[in-house]
């Protein structure tokens, strides 16, 4: 039995029978581990080719037919030439592309992962549909607004219904992500304002769709995720930025301005232009530090003031020396242009006095109506209080007053909270609106707040004269 397995490894490998015998005693005896370990060892000797392991055979059959008849009358075939070929021609290749494209889309599905699912519950629930009170229906995302599709559709979409373009990108690691699911974009009144004006696509920095748009707006997956950017859809362009959570009363205060100003409107590639000049007026001025050529100008300049200034004084003295013999002589006529004068002066200083008088009275009427109105206004309920309301009052000048209210306080409430903190608002005229286009004035003043839709949301203030 050993020497048939000599014979056979030598016949396989072309090796000698002393290398056969060390092999498939190395093996214990299994003959196909001794073969497979004669030709993973031999580097650094020669290998036969298929051409010439083909031959090997060949010569050792004829040789082995010479000495004595055979049991195979077959002969060994010679191997396949090589060559070289298409396997598929150009309607394949369109498939394969077609499919490869399917498995992208896949791909980009699966890394989509929802970090709040819960499988027990979905194994426990009837045809695998999860409970509605678990994690993954909280911080689910709100696929009722998503745009389902590429970036490329979603700016022909929103070009085609007029609409500013919203992206929000996502990280599954960045509980901010999950935060804005849950209180920003499924707030009614962000909903409503998303659903009306903007084109909403969400998308995370895992999948393909993500890595292309953040690569294409240079989007640090680090430091700035989650982030959220209002687009041109026609241009691209980027209208505003938002990084981390966005507080719903704040992102729609931010965007009442594309309400009232869709992508066709004349100004409104201005926006985002005015939104940076908002914020640098509200930075504070840095202070210019002064160089020692700047100090030495300025001592120079002092010195030149401090020099010209006795030259005007001594003047002084020769005009009044000059008038001092007139005055001896008797008391000088007193001119037209003089008498003028004086009663010019008095006319001033009695309307200056009147407007003094005018100003000392109406201060106390504006701080008298300013005092009734905070007198007037409900006590603040607490944070536990369910009945409780967060209203944001967004004024003329780009600020903002956030008070929490009661749903069942009245809409005159707003109105004296609106006189007791906004500058001017006790003695001039306004009006509160919802902030939305073409939203009418709030007429009925004893209107409950929650009857009147104003609970959680944002009140535009505008001045009626």
């Amino acid at each position: 039995m050993q020497d048939e397995a000599v014979a056979h490894f030598v016949l396989v490998t072309g090796a000698d029978a002393k290398t056969a015998e060390g092999l498939i005693e190395a093996c214990n005896g299994d003959l196909e581990s001794a073969i497979q370990l004669y030709f993973d060892t031999q580097a650094g000797s020669a290998h036969y080719s298929d051409e010439a392991f083909a031959r090997s055979l060949q010569q050792q059959h004829a040789s082995s037919a010479q000495d004595g008849p055979s049991d195979s009358s077959a002969e060994i075939r010679a191997p396949i030439p090589i060559m070289k070929d298409t396997l598929y021609g150009e309607g394949a290749q369109h498939m394969l592309r077609h499919h490869s494209k399917s498995r992208n889309s896949e791909r980009a599905s699966a890394q989509d992962v929802n970090a709040f699912r819960d499988f027990q519950a979905e194994g426990r629930g009837p045809s695998g549909v999860s409970s509605s009170s678990g994690l993954a229906s909280l911080f689910k995302a709100p696929f009722a607004l998503m745009f389902q599709g590429t970036i490329d559709e979603a700016k022909a979409k929103a070009v085609q219904e007029g609409k500013w373009l919203m992206v929000n990108v996502q990280s599954n690691s960045e509980f901010a992500s999950h935060q804005l699911n849950r209180d920003t974009w499924s707030d009614p009144t962000v909903s409503s304002i998303l659903m009306g004006s903007f084109i909403f696509w969400q998308v995370t920095d895992s999948s393909d769709m993500g890595g292309r748009f953040m690569t294409s707006y240079r989007i640090d997956s680090v430091t700035e995720l989650p982030i959220t950017l209002i687009l041109d859809p026609i241009t691209g362009a980027k209208q505003r930025q938002f990084l981390g959570f966005i507080e719903p009363q704040r992102l729609a205060e931010d965007l009442v301005p594309f309400m009232d100003h869709d992508i066709h409107h004349p100004s409104a590639h201005k926006l985002a232009t005015q939104h940076k000049r908002k914020q640098t007026q509200h930075q504070p001025a840095t202070k210019k530090v002064m160089t020692e050529e700047d100090e030495l100008q300025m001592a120079l300049a002092m010195s030149v003031e401090d020099i010209s200034q006795p030259q005007a004084s001594t003047s002084a003295p020769a005009d009044v020396t000059a008038q001092a013999p007139a005055a001896a002589n008797g008391p000088a006529p007193v001119s037209s242009n003089t008498t003028k004068g004086i009663h010019n002066g008095m006319h001033e200083r009695e309307n200056a006095s009147a407007v003094a008088n005018g100003a000392a009275h109406q201060a106390p009427d504006e701080a008298s109506v300013i005092a009734e109105a905070k007198a007037r206004l409900p006590s603040e309920p607490g944070s536990s209080d369910p009945n409780g309301c967060r209203i944001a009052i967004r004024l003329p000048s780009g600020d903002r007053l956030t008070r929490t209210f009661s749903k069942t306080d009245s809409v005159s409430a707003l109105e004296d909270y609106c006189m007791s903190e906004a500058p001017g608002a006790a003695i001039r005229p306004f009006k509160l609106m919802q902030a939305f286009p073409g939203a009418p004035p709030l007429a009925n003043s004893s209107q409950s707040l929650q009857a009147a839709g104003l609970a959680g949301g944002v009140i535009a203030f505008k001045w009626t004269d």
